[in-house]
């Protein structure tokens, strides 16, 4: 991986990004970053898989939120968006 995500070398002197700066290094960095995401959604380790498949969802899912959507007739629709796990502690398979 590039230089630029890698952490500070300890002592190094820390400097705040910019919100357009993080979001240039991550747009130039983004294939990178969605290999190593659809990797680890592959892990043997369940927290790995699902914090992986979780950001990649948080992507997925604004989208979808703000799409306008009816049923038969035009009727309007429920949907529920359900967030497995966000109360519990992932439990180890240890």
């Amino acid at each position: 991986m590039s230089e630029t995500l890698e952490p500070k070398k300890a002592g190094a002197k820390k400097r705040m990004w910019s919100r357009r700066r993080m979001t240039w290094a991550i747009k130039k960095h983004f294939p990178e970053i969605l290999e190593a995401l659809l990797k680890d959604v592959h892990s043997n380790n369940p927290s790995v898989r699902v914090a992986a498949a979780r950001a990649l969802l948080d992507k997925i899912l604004p989208s979808i939120k703000t799409a306008e959507l009816t049923g038969k007739g035009g009727s309007k629709i429920k949907i529920e968006i359900v967030d497995y796990g966000s109360d519990v502690k992932d439990q180890s398979t240890a």
